[in-house]
């Protein structure tokens, strides 16, 4: 899958992006909202892993733009401050899965897969 990687914390997209990478997934990581949406306008991305929380345009914002300009990509949300209400309105802006940092990988697996079963079904 062609999977964009949205987190402010430059660590966080390399280690996510290294996992990716060795589970044969290519991988784009930026660290601003912005370039995410350019980067989505310019390529058709299966998933985008978005943090919630960043300056200058947080993940909502981001998903809410993503969704305006057409992109269907799998959404999976991260945050290390979430909250129920936070999870719900994820869920209904289109976020497939919402999951808290540290990402454990066997959580963020099973998400790929999700997104993986939905978009083949």
């Amino acid at each position: 899958m062609n999977i964009l990687i949205v987190d402010d914390d430059p660590e966080v997209g390399a280690t996510l992006g290294v996992l990716l990478k060795r589970k044969d997934h290519t991988v784009a990581i930026t660290t601003r909202g912005r370039e995410a949406l350019a980067l989505a306008a310019a390529e058709a991305f299966d998933i985008v892993i978005l943090d919630v929380r960043m300056p200058e345009m947080d993940g909502f914002a981001v998903l809410r733009a993503l969704r305006a300009q057409g992109c269907s990509a799998g959404v999976i949300m991260l945050t290390g401050q979430g909250d129920v209400e936070e999870a719900v309105d994820a869920l209904h802006l289109g976020a497939v899965d919402y999951l808290p940092k540290p990402v454990r990988l066997a959580g963020l697996e099973r998400a790929l897969a999700d997104v993986a079963a939905r978009r083949s079904s």
